[in-house]
Parts: structure tokens; C-alpha cells; sequence
């Protein structure tokens, strides 16, 4: 057997037969390194196996650059799953997605023509990208980039107050994040067709 970075103990542990190989899992050097970690101990924990088969079974998923800093590395220097962590994402660090500050919202604004609800989803995806969001917060953000002044006011004369005593615009059109779903973009919808309603019966 050729030189290998996975200690012998790894080398040994047999495979069931009904071990379901990750290769439809695929890292290039492009995505986030984290990503494809948290992916990956998905799938693991999902088929039940012990350190040494994932040790196994994390190379499967790399391609290059990827599978060629793992068999770099230095002979028996693999021992464990936490070995392949700490050296893939030191390796890949410049891939880490960086988060976005609350401040980058206020940067979101209605383009000129953009229509109100395409603002609305573009806020929302951005809000997706943001830990630590705040009702007040988004909801500041929100009216500050509207052109459509007329939808501005509306949002603040509906605000409505928590039981808290915070403002918050309605409903909560950053509650998605990543990996879920609440709906966010349709909820922003509702109120900009519930806008449209009042106004035509001269509510608004």
C-alpha cells in the first residue's frame, strides 16, 4: 500500500456494504469550506458511522484542488475526523463566507423603475444573509430605501407595537434564514397588496 495520510487504524476499518459512498457530494475549492463540512456530518450522522469511516469517506467528496491537499499531506498525519477539519478549513479559509453587517442593509434601496415588489424580495434575500436582525432594525432599513413614498407612509401609520413595546412593521419580513422557510418575501407581498386594496377604497 502506497503512502497515505490516514493513520492505519483508519486504513483497517472495514465498510458496509449498505454504506451509501458521498459521491454525489462534490468540493471543488469554490464553496464554502463550512458548508461542505456541516453537509457532509449530515450525511454522516444520517448513516450511523464511526470517526474512521468518515475519515474514509471525506476524500470521496473532493475534487481539486480539494483532493489534492488531502493526499499532500503528511503520511499517517490522519487520525481523526477532527484532523481532516482543522487542516481543510485552514486550507480553504479564503472560501469562508463572510457575514454581512446590519449596516449593509441600509445600502439596499429601490432602484429607479424597479417595481415595489422586486425591492421587497431583494430586501428579503439580503436579510437572509444577516445574523442578529431585528424587527426595528429591518423594518428601518425597509422605509429607508423605498422610493415609493406614498408605500413609505403606509408601513409607518400601520406599524404596529409588541408586547414589548417595540415597533415592528408588520410582519416579519426578515424571518427567513438559510436552510429555512417562513415566507418571508410573500408576507412583504401581502402588505404591499393589502397597500394597493386600501388604496383603492381611499384608505391610504
Amino acid at each position: 500500500m502506497g503512502a497515505t495520510p490516514s493513520y492505519h487504524s483508519i486504513l483497517e476499518v472495514r465498510l458496509s456494504k449498505y454504506f451509501d459512498k458521498p459521491t454525489d457530494m462534490r468540493y471543488d475549492g469554490t464553496q464554502d469550506p463550512q458548508e461542505h463540512l456541516m453537509a457532509f456530518e449530515s450525511r454522516m450522522n444520517l448513516e450511523g458511522v464511526v470517526d474512521e469511516v468518515r475519515c474514509r469517506a471525506f476524500p470521496v467528496t473532493l475534487a481539486e484542488p480539494g483532493i489534492r491537499w488531502f493526499n499532500a499531506l503528511p503520511q499517517g498525519s490522519v487520525r481523526t475526523f477532527a484532523d481532516i477539519t482543522r487542516g481543510f478549513l485552514v486550507q480553504f479559509t479564503t472560501c469562508i463566507k463572510k457575514a454581512k453587517h446590519r449596516i449593509n442593509l441600509l445600502g439596499v434601496t429601490q432602484r429607479n423603475g424597479e417595481p415595489t415588489i422586486k425591492y421587497l424580495d431583494r430586501f428579503n434575500d439580503e436579510c437572509l444573509e444577516i445574523d442578529g436582525l431585528t424587527d426595528s432594525m429591518a423594518s428601518l432599513c425597509l422605509t429607508n430605501g423605498l422610493l415609493n413614498e406614498d408605500f413609505r407612509k403606509y408601513l409607518t401609520t400601520k406599524t404596529s407595537v409588541d408586547n414589548a413595546g417595540n415597533p415592528k412593521c408588520g410582519e416579519r419580513i426578515h424571518q427567513r434564514r438559510r436552510g429555512q422557510s417562513s415566507g418571508g418575501g410573500q408576507q412583504a407581498a401581502a402588505r404591499l397588496s393589502s397597500y394597493s386594496s386600501d388604496r383603492k377604497r381611499g384608505k391610504a
